[in-house]
């Protein structure tokens, strides 16, 4: 069973990084005269279920962070998906550990 989790933390994170680094690329590739970068944009749309309940304020007002400049407008609204990324990490880092110490005592107990 941990190596499903691994193996969809390892998705999860994948998809997150890649998603972020492309739009970044779209984004900062783009000239600031042309104005908003809409493929940029498209690409942007998962990163936002991605990093929820910490990006429920963007997903909810997405007008609210608009007096923001660029970086900290990234930071605020795909920072959460990035922020899950790291949390799902730790938790899966503490469950293997504490997994590891007590092999006998597991939380689910196999029956089958």
């Amino acid at each position: 069973m941990s190596r499903v989790w691994r193996r969809l933390f390892i998705t999860h994170a994948a998809v997150v990084v890649l998603l972020t680094t492309v739009f970044l690329v779209a984004t900062f590739a783009a000239a600031p005269e042309d104005g908003v970068d809409i493929g940029a944009a498209v690409l942007a749309l998962p990163l936002l279920p991605l990093g929820l309940p910490w990006s429920w304020p963007a997903l909810s007002d997405p007008y609210q962070f608009d007096g923001l400049s660029t970086l900290p407008w990234i930071v605020v609204t795909f920072g959460p998906a990035m922020l899950n990324v790291l949390l799902h990490g730790v938790a899966l880092m503490v469950v293997s550990r504490i997994r590891r110490r007590r092999p006998g005592d597991r939380l689910v107990s196999p029956s089958r």
